[in-house]
C-alpha cells in the first residue's frame, strides 16, 4: 500500500556510492520561468515522525532538479541537487546544500522526500528543474502544511491528484483532493459526471474508527476500489482500462456546498 510505495521511493534513493560532486547547476532564479509545475503532497496529510513526499504533479521526468527551502532560489537555501542516474536508473543526491538537515533524500522523478517529519518542516519549498519538454527552467512552489484548520478557506479551484503520477498496471493508484485533509463524506464516479450508474462508492467519515467507510458501492465497483485517509479513491491492481476520468463529490460541515472536482487518472502502458 502506501507504506510500500514511500519505502520503494526512499530505498531507490539510498544506493550506495553517490557520484563526484558537480559544478552547481545554474539556477532557474537566473531565468525568467517559461513554465510552473504543480507540486503536490503524499499522502494526502501529514504524520508527525513519518515521511512526506513533495511530489511534481505531472508525468514528465527532469533528468535533474534543485530544491530550496522557501520561496527564494538562493545558494543558502537550496536542500539538495538530484540528478537522474542512467546506471541504476533512478534519481539520486548529487550534491547537497545549506538547507540540507540530513532528513532530505531525493526520490523517483526528482520528488522530495522528507523524514521524521517535525512541525519546523512547514512552510514553503521550491523546485527548479530543467529538461521537461523544453529548454527554459520549470519551477513549482508548495506550501507543505502540517497543521489543518477548518476556518482556512479551501482553495478557489479544488484540485484532484494522483499518486504515482506514472503508475504501472499493477500497481495502486492513489485519487485525492489537495489541501482537504478531512471531508466528512465523499462520493467517487467513473467519469466526469455524476451519473448513478458511474458511482464508484459513497464514504463517510465514522467518528468511532477515526477512519473513513464505504458506505455505499454503486454500479462502476469493480472489487478493486477502497477508501483510504482524506476521503481518497485507492485503486488497487490497476489495469490499463481503468485509465480516464474520475470525478469527486466531498462533503465539509464547514461548507454549505459540496466541492466537487475531476481528473484524467494516467496509467503507463
Amino acid at each position: 500500500g502506501a507504506r510500500a510505495h514511500l519505502a520503494a521511493l526512499s530505498h531507490a534513493s539510498r544506493a550506495p556510492g553517490l557520484p563526484s560532486p558537480t559544478p552547481v547547476w545554474a539556477l532557474a532564479s537566473n531565468f525568467p520561468p517559461s513554465e510552473t509545475i504543480r507540486i503536490a503532497q503524499f499522502p494526502p496529510y501529514h504524520s508527525f515522525g513519518k515521511m512526506v513526499l513533495l511530489f511534481l504533479d505531472d508525468p514528465r521526468s527532469p533528468p535533474a532538479c534543485n530544491w530550496f527551502r522557501g520561496r527564494e532560489q538562493s545558494e543558502k537555501n537550496r536542500i539538495l541537487r538530484g540528478q537522474f542516474d542512467s546506471v541504476w536508473g533512478f534519481h539520486r543526491i548529487n550534491q547537497t546544500g545549506p538547507a540540507f538537515t540530513g532528513r532530505e533524500d531525493v526520490a523517483k522523478g526528482c520528488s522530495l522526500i522528507i523524514r521524521k517529519v517535525r512541525d519546523s518542516d512547514a512552510g514553503p519549498y521550491t523546485v527548479s528543474m530543467m529538461g521537461l519538454g523544453g529548454k527554459d527552467p520549470v519551477t513549482g512552489v508548495r506550501n507543505l502544511q502540517l497543521s489543518y484548520s477548518p476556518f482556512v478557506s479551501h482553495p478557489e479551484a479544488p484540485r484532484l491528484v494522483q499518486f504515482p503520477p506514472n503508475p504501472q498496471v499493477g500497481q495502486s493508484v492513489y485519487l485525492y483532493l489537495d489541501d482537504i485533509p478531512n471531508p466528512t463524506d465523499c462520493s467517487w464516479f467513473r467519469g466526469k459526471d455524476q451519473r448513478e450508474e458511474g458511482r464508484i462508492f459513497r464514504a463517510k467519515f465514522s467518528r468511532t474508527s477515526h477512519s473513513y467507510l464505504i458506505d455505499q458501492k454503486g454500479a462502476a465497483h469493480r472489487g478493486r476500489e477502497e477508501v483510504w485517509r482524506a476521503c481518497a479513491l485507492v485503486i488497487r491492481k490497476v489495469e490499463a482500462s481503468d485509465a480516464g476520468p474520475y470525478t469527486i463529490s466531498m462533503g465539509d460541515e464547514w461548507d454549505a456546498r459540496p466541492i466537487t472536482a475531476w481528473r484524467e487518472l494516467r496509467v503507463s502502458s
